[in-house]
């Protein structure tokens, strides 16, 4: 559910076809899968986003970008996440200091500082969910940075 709300949100945000370019296939699709959707609502207006101008995909986003992660840490990322932070690019582009990073909690950060200190093997880190997952990736790039 939380690629179609994505979709949503992406769809609403009227890309450009560059900016459509820095996406992954999952939220292009998902992009696509909220176009049909849509249409389907026969002209019926759906609900405006409950998230106010900012989603929280953003937030996420902001988190990471500001991460500073090398293009290797970047691509341990899931898709969801590299495209959360690509999103939330696009929204700094656009909308600069109205949502600048320093107003944002790295809530993240000390959720994957937990999981690395819990000093994981390999086959438990892939048990994670996804979110999990990125989360570690983030903490370990904070910790790579000193």
């Amino acid at each position: 559910q939380a690629w179609i709300q994505l979709g949503f949100e992406l769809d609403a945000a009227d890309l450009s076809e560059d900016e459509e370019a820095t996406l992954s296939n999952f939220a292009m699709d998902a992009m696509a899968a909220a176009r049909i959707l849509r249409s389907r609502a026969e002209g019926a207006e759906l609900p405006p986003s409950a998230h106010g101008p900012f989603p929280p995909w953003v937030d996420y986003g902001l988190e990471l970008a500001a991460a500073d992660l090398s293009e290797e840490q970047a691509l341990a990322l899931s898709n969801f996440a590299r495209d959360t932070m690509a999103f939330a690019r696009i929204c700094l582009e656009r909308e600069g200091d109205e949502i600048s990073p320093p107003r944002r909690k790295l809530s993240n950060l000390g959720f994957g500082a937990d999981l690395d200190a819990a000093g994981l093997e390999d086959h438990e880190e892939q048990a994670l969910s996804t979110f999990a997952q990125d989360a570690l990736v983030l903490a370990r790039a904070a910790r790579s940075r000193g």
